[in-house]
């Protein structure tokens, strides 16, 4: 699911990000498609965690446990953003990138109030809704599917062009057994993905469609990852 969460993050560059910003987040979808499938997970991850670093320059922190993580040192990353918020005190940005990290090692209880107080620091749009969709991540795999459908619900009014979120909470009402529900919101994420120009749409949005049909098998939609497009595995 860390898919969608990426995902999350590359729509809010594309829509509120600088003109710089944007070249970066399309030279990084760039080269994510060059990756074959075995690249997997990791790869995902150490890409959100550039687009993170990229997006997050000023923070000094942020950046040098970006590059801890993406030299597989994932551990040190999270010692560094602890020790951190510690003895310089939490941001937004610092929060979120520690609770993502404890997320993908599934120390989801302990990266749940990290996001919540990412949330909290968080100005309202598009970064506080990302934060929502992650801390809505952790809560589903905590068992607690009901709050997270609620939250996603919510990002999904707010952000109405999200299609990574509708693919989430797509995947959430699956994992509930709420299958007609599932296949609405995965129409929806189609609908929107359609609406974009194909250059320009993150892998991870693709991935994340291909994700939902795998979850729900009797979908039918058009192709996003061709066979000879090397796209990643969900």
């Amino acid at each position: 699911m860390f898919v969608v969460a990426l995902a999350a993050v590359f729509f809010a560059i594309h829509q509120f990000g600088s003109d710089a910003a944007r070249q970066r987040m399309w030279r990084i979808d760039r080269i994510m498609r060059w990756f074959g499938a075995g690249a997997g997970v990791l790869v995902l991850l150490l890409c959100g965690l550039l687009v993170v670093m990229w997006w997050w320059q000023r923070d000094k922190a942020v950046v040098a446990a970006a590059k801890l993580a993406m030299a597989g040192r994932q551990d040190e990353a999270i010692d560094l953003l602890r020790r951190t918020i510690g003895t310089e005190g939490e941001t937004s940005q610092r929060l979120n990138v520690l609770a993502l990290l404890l997320h993908e090692r599934e120390r989801h209880a302990e990266a749940l109030p990290l996001f919540e107080r990412a949330e909290a620091l968080a100005p309202a749009g598009a970064e506080r809704d990302a934060v929502v969709n992650n801390r809505a991540l952790a809560l589903a795999k905590l068992g607690r599917t009901e709050e997270a459908i609620d939250l996603l619900r919510g990002v999904t009014e707010r952000q109405p062009n999200d299609c990574a979120v509708a693919c989430n909470l797509a995947t959430t009402l699956a994992d509930a057994g709420r299958e007609t529900e599932a296949y609405e919101q995965l129409e929806r994420a189609e609908q929107i993905y359609e609406r974009y120009d194909e250059r320009q749409i993150p892998q991870t949005w693709k991935a994340a469609i291909e994700a939902c049909r795998e979850r729900l098998p009797t979908a039918r939609g058009f192709p996003v990852l061709p066979r000879d497009a090397g796209g990643f595995p969900t």
